[in-house]
């Protein structure tokens, strides 16, 4: 399900989507005289989105409408093991018209950069990290690093610093 402006738009349209996770620095790095990176900047994870849709001509034309009649687009993504909901941009988008025996179709290559807003579960609900080793679960946004008990793993991966980075909800032993 991929869901536009409050519209869906159907799977059967979507032919890729990938999440792209970006950290981004605020302010200049600074450097010392030989190149050597002295401090960085605060920084924060912009996450990035590329999509590609298939349809019919008009569909593409009313969702390419959609996405470059505003500057910030609400946006809910249900698609294998991404769910989520938030306001993105779009950045780019490329049109490819393709002739076919039965319907003149076209093909949208577009991307979406976050707000900066929280991405959220569907519900709006923040997503569910269940730290074991410290007993508890902590509530984080999409794309959020998280502190957890230094030495927990996820998934054969071992954490040692005891940072965690949100892309759903996560079990850490």
């Amino acid at each position: 399900m991929l869901e536009l402006q409050g519209k869906e738009i159907g799977v059967g349209k979507l032919v890729d989507l990938q999440v792209q996770l970006v950290r981004t620095y605020k302010g200049e790095i600074n450097r010392t005289q030989t190149g050597k990176i002295a401090a960085f900047p605060n920084s924060f994870i912009t996450v990035g989105l590329q999509i590609v849709l298939q349809g019919s001509r008009s569909d593409i034309r009313d969702i390419e409408q959609i996405l470059l009649s505003t500057d910030v687009v609400d946006l809910a993504v249900n698609w294998k093991t991404y769910y989520f909901r938030g306001n993105f941009s779009c950045t780019s988008n490329q049109v490819t018209e393709m002739k076919t025996r039965d319907e003149d179709t076209a093909q949208l290559a577009v991307s979406l950069v976050s707000d900066g807003t929280p991405i959220t579960k569907l519900n709006g609900s923040k997503f569910s990290v269940d730290d074991a080793l410290a007993s508890q679960t902590i509530q984080a946004y999409f794309g959020q690093v998280i502190d957890v008990t230094p030495g927990a793993n996820y998934e054969d991966f071992v954490l040692s610093d005891g940072k965690f980075l949100v892309l759903g909800d996560a079990n850490l032993t």
